[in-house]
């Protein structure tokens, strides 16, 4: 009767390690099949403390424009916020699209992690208009901008299309946008060209780490700097505070994220792997992948 129980404990924990034992030679043959890397959108407990399950399906993300304030007359929303206002704004924008299971459940932008992120705000201070487009877009997850620049280009160019399929999201620009995507892209003099990618939202949700992946990319420039975010997978702490304009402001800066435009005006896409925990090496599987496309007006029209 021992030994009966003992096998039989044996067959349930030999399965429970089965589904728990991540994605293994069938997983690794979707995930390449056609060339295109499929993330991994379940997985054990990770370093952030949860365990990740994505939906599996599409939805169309809108495009807050509105709540900086940035584009017209009025004020931005998070003027004068209290800490619970900027709370309970932030969490209700999250459980808009709660049901992908992008951020983690009980999300509390004062709590956890999370709080190197917001810990530094000043409460019922004013705020820089363009960093309140992060707080009011959070699944932007990467935020194409200029060098030392905070303004989304999603802000700037908003008819941008940004779309959620089954642990990608890809934020696009077509004819007019992309023209206003690679018109700000080049607006520096002194960085024509040079884009930098702000990761708060996907640190925020747990992504802590991103890999821009030249071969999966388009137009891209890999840089020379093994250091960079086309060599390898980087991890920044980005955070809000009051700054240099004495206002609630984004920083820090991080040259590790700029990448580099090729050809102004050619077919562009910007590949961002992204992970809960350092990977072992780039090439390993994402958890979730975010895609931004630029294409021109002749491109888009043939397609």
């Amino acid at each position: 009767m021992r030994f009966a129980i003992f096998i039989l404990l044996s067959i349930i924990l030999g399965t429970v390690i089965h589904f728990q034992g991540g994605y293994g030679p069938l997983q690794q043959g979707w995930n390449t099949l056609f060339g295109k890397e499929k993330p991994v959108t379940t997985n054990t407990d990770t370093d952030t403390g949860r365990r990740l399950a994505l939906y599996e399906g599409v939805v169309n993300f809108s495009n807050d424009i509105d709540a900086s304030g940035h584009n017209g007359d009025f004020g931005c929303i998070l003027d004068g916020a209290s800490y619970d206002e900027i709370s309970t704004f932030r969490i209700r924008k999250i459980e808009e699209y709660g049901g992908l299971g992008v951020y983690p459940d009980n999300y509390d932008p004062f709590a956890d992690y999370h709080y190197e992120i917001y810990g530094q705000i000043t409460g019922k201070e004013n705020w820089l208009k363009p960093a309140v487009h992060f707080i009011a877009n959070p699944y932007q997850l990467v935020t194409t901008t200029n060098a030392h620049r905070v303004t989304a280009f999603s802000l700037y160019c908003p008819e941008a299309s940004i779309d959620y399929d089954d642990g990608f999201i890809e934020e696009t620009y077509t004819g007019k946008s992309a023209e206003c995507w690679f018109e700000k892209a080049y607006a520096i003099k002194d960085w024509p060209g040079q884009v930098w990618l702000i990761t708060v939202n996907a640190w925020d949700a747990g992504f802590q780490w991103a890999y821009v992946d030249v071969a999966q990319s388009q137009n891209i420039l890999k840089s020379s700097d093994p250091r960079h975010i086309t060599n390898l997978a980087i991890s920044k702490v980005y955070y809000y505070h009051v700054g240099q304009y004495g206002v609630n402001n984004l920083s820090p800066n991080e040259r590790r994220a700029w990448v580099t435009i090729s050809r102004r005006g050619a077919p562009t896409t910007i590949y961002v792997k992204l992970w809960q925990r350092k990977p072992a090496s780039p090439a390993e599987l994402a958890e979730m992948i975010y895609i931004v496309n630029v294409l021109p007006t002749e491109v888009s029209k043939e397609g």
